[in-house]
């Protein structure tokens, strides 16, 4: 079975809107343990996610992050093996997400991943909504 993905969800909710993104503290949702990724799909869609939006680099950490986001990670990967993506570029290219997504449990799991990525960022904007992630 591939690598399981950790996911956290950072959002930029404490940043003045004339400053540049995440100048202050962002909020971190995880999704360590309330959403169940641990199968082939989910791995293999995050994994396509990161190859089609930075070319399969990982970047490390974000410049600025929360303690919990270290906190979560550490132990588990190295910083090296982290990675983040913004919601705008999520956006741009969608050619990772499956298309013939069904209605099982993954699914509808992966979508609403996605799709509160998408509410979060209209609220705070995309460029101030991130998701860091890494496989274990």
């Amino acid at each position: 079975m591939p690598p399981t993905p950790i996911i956290v969800l950072e959002i930029d909710d404490n940043s003045p809107l004339d400053a540049s993104p995440f100048t202050c503290d962002p909020s971190m949702w995880s999704l360590k343990h309330d959403l169940n990724l641990a199968t082939r799909t989910g791995a293999e869609v995050f994994r396509r996610l990161h190859d089609v939006a930075d070319a399969g680099r990982f970047r490390g950490y974000p410049e600025r992050t929360t303690r919990e986001t270290f906190e979560l990670f550490d132990g588990f990967v190295d910083a090296s093996e982290v990675t983040w993506l913004s919601a705008a570029e999520i956006d741009r290219d969608r050619s990772w997400m499956p298309t013939d997504l069904g209605h099982g449990e993954i699914h509808r799991t992966l979508k609403a991943v996605f799709e509160t990525i998408e509410v979060v960022a209209k609220h705070w904007g995309s460029d101030r909504v991130r998701i860091v992630f890494a496989f274990v």
